[in-house]
């Protein structure tokens, strides 16, 4: 439809369907993501991170911005006035990550190439042959897709944008430990079953050990032979470090607080709570721990061994059962039950050496995936036990995935409603403010 004949169209008509061109040029641009929740037509695809490319989308999503922008609230209902401040905050966050020129300096868990691939990309249930012949193509397109993030972190080294040298080694360790394991263990083959097609399978491993492996080679060599030598120093790990910093910085604030308060506001802020939790410390631990001194408390929340894991099964042990127990005290808080199941599994090995304590994977909106809680069960004497539940219930219920569960069933509403704000909050890999 023309812009011309829009602008005659009733204003709330206009903000869905300028909201449908924002999802379907999102889930183009990020099609991990479109995988993630289910969202058909881009299971084979993989992210264009070209310069052009991205100066495009940024382009486009601006475009929809103003247009959304010029609608006037006045002539909107409540629903659409929501749309419409929605619409504009997303499409605005899509522009700052790709003037941030996030893919071209961040690295770290949850971010990049190593994650898309180690991460993102195998978590798929291949549950017909149409899955599992995108899967295949998908995997054989990866290749490219690692080497042009490659170049985009070498463009952003060139201009000084690099990530600290804590994040370059971390991911060179993570790199490491995925090309020593052996090609059969690579977590790219876990999604294959038994019911896949002789010929699908063997793309698969054809394009895992021929493509993927070297050019995830070829990332580790980068990482470790140029731009090592030219990260920042871990003194100077904030985003305000970098070129334009500031700027990137104060976007970023109002991205993730919808407000205008400033940095500095929000870092006096976060001091002040901090003090305050001393008292709260204090107050815990003479009844948990049988002292009141804060410094005590925080060595023995530290360094207590018996605060910590003995085994992986103990962690998602306990993680599910906090889970079943606050599946089970929904409805007295909420008054409803969400849908869609949530499961709690573990990462796998190669992410998670170097990831996160754990995170969540809203369910599929078809139903061919349940949420999921992954739990990095590494070195679980590492893991503290106190974390764990508190993570559970971020993580699953009553947190994020009660939340996405719910937002999925108001079939009432579009689906940049239903599902805009767990895409906006997960996004593409690389994609989302990370910093």
């Amino acid at each position: 439809m023309s812009d011309d004949h829009m602008t005659t169209a009733a204003p709330a008509g206009r903000v869905d369907r300028l909201g449908a061109e924002y999802f379907e040029l999102f889930v183009s641009a990020y099609p991990f993501t479109a995988t993630t929740f289910g969202i058909p037509g881009h299971d084979a695809q993989v992210p264009d991170v070209s310069a052009e490319a991205q100066a495009e989308l940024a382009r486009r999503m601006a475009s929809i911005r103003d247009r959304v922008a010029a609608l006037s609230p006045e002539q909107l209902d409540d629903t659409d006035r929501t749309s419409r401040a929605l619409l504009v905050h997303d499409a605005q966050a899509v522009v700052n990550t790709v003037q941030a020129r996030e893919d071209a300096w961040q690295l770290g868990s949850l971010t990049g190439a190593v994650y898309a691939v180690l991460g993102t990309v195998p978590k798929v249930a291949l549950t017909d042959a149409r899955r599992a012949a995108d899967y295949a193509e998908r995997c054989a397109a990866l290749p490219s897709y690692v080497d042009a993030s490659t170049e985009a972190l070498r463009r952003g080294m060139s201009d000084g944008l690099v990530a600290s040298r804590r994040l370059v080694e971390s991911t060179i360790a993570t790199l490491d430990g995925y090309l020593c394991a052996a090609a059969g263990s690579d977590p790219l083959l876990a999604p294959l079953g038994q019911g896949e097609d002789a010929a699908v399978r063997g793309r698969v491993q054809d394009a895992v050990a021929g493509g993927v492996r070297p050019a995830m080679a070829r990332l580790r060599d980068v990482l470790r032979d140029e731009l090592l030598a030219a990260a920042r120093p871990d003194e100077k790990c904030g985003v305000m470090h970098l070129p334009r910093g500031e700027e990137i910085y104060r976007r970023l604030v109002e991205q993730h607080t919808t407000t205008t308060r400033t940095p500095e506001d929000l870092h006096d802020t976060g001091l002040r709570l901090a003090e305050q939790l001393r008292t709260e410390f204090a107050e815990l631990g003479g009844r948990v721990l049988g002292t009141s001194d804060f410094d005590e408390v925080k060595t023995r929340l530290r360094d207590d061994p018996a605060l910590r894991y003995a085994s992986a099964e103990q962690i998602v042990t306990d993680a599910r059962e906090a889970m079943r127990r606050a599946e089970d005290a929904v409805p007295d808080w909420f008054g409803r039950r969400h849908r869609a199941p949530c499961e709690v599994d573990r990462m796998n090995a190669a992410e998670a050496e170097t990831s996160v304590l754990g995170y969540y994977q809203p369910p599929a909106g078809d139903g061919s995936r349940p949420g999921r809680c992954w739990l990095n069960t590494s070195h679980p004497g590492s893991r503290t036990r106190y974390e764990c539940e508190t993570l559970a219930f971020h993580e699953t219920v009553p947190g994020h995935h009660l939340q996405f569960a719910l937002a999925q069933e108001l079939d009432e509403l579009p689906a940049y409603r239903r599902r805009g704000d767990e895409m906006n909050r997960k996004g593409d890999v690389g994609a989302r403010n990370r910093a």
